[in-house]
């Protein structure tokens, strides 16, 4: 499993995080305000928001590796950060701020550098989940 440099965690794990709190605050903006078809398209927000936490999580791990953790204290570390409210922004801010190592370890070599394509990646997981919502909204 490669591991995750602070590009592509801030790519793959703090912009789809920051996505997250944005659609469960157009969702709660929906479920208060929200009439037909707008409203009707809340369960779907829910799960692209739901979506979003698996790669957020996936990006956890990655970057944990980079880190030379664990999974398990990866996810740990970032489930601790969420059930203290704030500390999870000290734990992704932690993970976005500290340097990859320049030598191997066990879980591979350290990352290429990021590229274009990785910032094309990280735009596609920001966007879509809001192209669905705007399809779903116009179909419902």
């Amino acid at each position: 499993m490669q591991r995750h440099d602070r590009t592509r965690f801030i790519a793959f794990g703090i912009l789809p995080l920051l996505n997250i709190v944005a659609l469960l605050l157009y969702g709660l903006d929906l479920s208060t305000r929200g009439r037909g078809g707008a409203a009707a398209s809340l369960p779907l927000l829910l799960g692209l928001a739901a979506g979003l936490v698996v790669v957020v999580l996936w990006a956890v791990i990655k970057r944990g590796h980079d880190r030379d953790w664990p999974a398990w204290r990866s996810l740990a570390t970032c489930v601790g950060g969420i059930m203290f409210g704030p500390a999870v922004l000290l734990v992704a801010g932690y993970l976005a701020w500290v340097p990859s190592p320049a030598e191997p370890n066990h879980f591979g070599p350290p990352p290429p550098p990021a590229g274009l394509a990785t910032w094309l990646a990280g735009g596609v997981v920001l966007v879509s989940p809001w192209a669905v919502l705007a399809v779903a909204a116009q179909l419902l």
